[in-house]
Parts: structure tokens; sequence; C-alpha cells
């Protein structure tokens, strides 16, 4: 975000202003979110929060910011271990700067694009 001038809220911050939560700590936050009640951690391991969350999620922000010159070694591990884990290749199934066509495109390009340019 910082790297394309986009101001992003913290998870804290967009709790607290798209719930309301209150809270000092981000559990504490999360805990306060009436929304999130009742929601548990999976009971399997191949879950949407995987399949959907990883060429989606982190695939894109990988992609981005290795097109930007962002390193990002903590979404790549987990890309990594997933892929070895579940044996997919989440990197060919995932939303890249390619098949988002942002391939070759620069920082102010790809800003266009984003607020609907070409």
């Amino acid at each position: 975000a910082h790297e394309l001038d986009v101001k992003a809220l913290s998870a804290s911050d967009w709790l607290r202003e798209v719930y309301n939560a209150n809270g000092d700590s981000l559990y504490e936050l999360i805990q306060d979110t009436e929304k999130y009640e009742g929601i548990g951690s999976p009971e399997f391991l191949k879950h949407r929060y995987i399949f959907e969350d990883i060429p989606t999620g982190l695939i894109p922000m990988a992609s981005l910011g290795k097109l930007l010159g962002v390193q990002t070694p903590l979404i790549n591990s987990v890309i990594g271990i997933a892929s070895q884990f579940y044996r997919v290749d989440f990197m060919k199934k995932g939303r890249t700067v390619e098949s988002l066509g942002l391939e070759g495109k620069n920082k102010q390009q790809i800003i266009d694009y984003v607020n609907g340019g070409e």
C-alpha cells in the first residue's frame, strides 16, 4: 500500500472503524466484534481459508510486491509452505500481475488502472 501511495488502515483501525470494536489489542478488538461471534477455526485441513485466501490474497500481494520491488518474505514463506503441504502450485493458480493484466506496468500505470483507467 505504501509503495502505491495508498493509505491503508491497520487491522486494528479497520475493526474500530468498520465494526466499532473496542480494545487495546488486536485480540481484544476481534473478541469485541459481534460479526465474528461463533466463527471457529476450520475443522479440517483442506479448507477454503487456504484454497481461497492464498490464491486471491497472498499471491496478488507477493506478485505485486515483486513487480514494485517490495520484498514479501513472510508472505512468500506462507505460500511456499502451503504449496508444499497441499502439493498445489498456488503461484500457478493464483492471481498474479500477469493474470491481472499488470505485467510490465510501472507504479503510476498501476495507480491509474486501480483508479479506473486503462
